[in-house]
């Protein structure tokens, strides 16, 4: 099952990838204050345990941990915002299903903000 915020508008090949990837999938919107997630597929339920109602509109910050990310979220920003690397894979610290665990989410800088106006930042897990 795939859940969007109801005022959500986006492409027909957005929405048909959150219903046909096993991997776990987020979008959150950039031009909203403080970014909230605003797409959700299953594979994310079931890697986070939380519900749509608990997720969608909420900053993925909800994810971390009451102490917070740790030196990894300084690292991944580092890798967005000024690394040459193409890609790269980070052991992150959050609570699923309120129970500490570690996702191991792939990121690629693309496109960057500085380089051109970027409206969504999609997420992903296995």
């Amino acid at each position: 099952m795939v859940h969007f915020l109801p005022d959500v508008d986006l492409p027909e090949g957005i929405r048909s990838l959150f219903e046909k990837s096993r991997a776990s999938l987020t979008i959150a919107d950039l031009d909203r204050e403080d970014a909230p997630l605003i797409g959700l597929n299953q594979a994310f339920f079931d890697i986070c345990g939380y519900s749509a109602e608990e997720s969608l509109g909420k900053n993925c910050r909800f994810l971390q941990p009451e102490t917070g990310g740790g030196p990894v979220c300084a690292r991944i920003r580092e890798f967005l915002y000024e690394s040459d690397e193409p890609e790269e894979r980070f052991a992150i610290p959050c609570v699923t299903g309120q129970e500490p665990a570690r996702t191991d989410p792939r990121l690629r800088p693309e496109p960057r903000p500085e380089r051109t106006a970027q409206r969504y930042d999609l997420g992903s897990a296995t």
